[in-house]
């Protein structure tokens, strides 16, 4: 895992870091590290418009698949529950 070191903070966000890394019950480094996670995290609804892209390539691509649920609990009854 890589080091950082950050210099030059001023000292009421320093104050207000120590005190969220208290309330978490983590380390100042922790928590920074926590807090830096969360900044470069991808934001869900940028997640969602991914997947739904990506939906929309395969379906392009394949089409639309149907329900496998009916042939699978087909293939089930016939081994008699017996699957792998």
């Amino acid at each position: 895992m890589g080091k950082s070191v950050t210099a030059e903070v001023d000292d009421a966000v320093l104050a207000s870091l120590v005190e969220r890394a208290t309330r978490n019950g983590r380390s100042l480094e922790e928590e920074a590290g926590a807090i830096l996670a969360a900044a470069v995290r991808p934001e869900r609804a940028a997640l969602v418009e991914e997947l739904r892209r990506e939906q929309d390539e395969l379906a392009a691509k394949y089409g639309v698949l149907s329900d496998s649920t009916p042939l699978i609990r087909e293939w089930r009854d016939q081994l008699g529950g017996r699957l792998g």
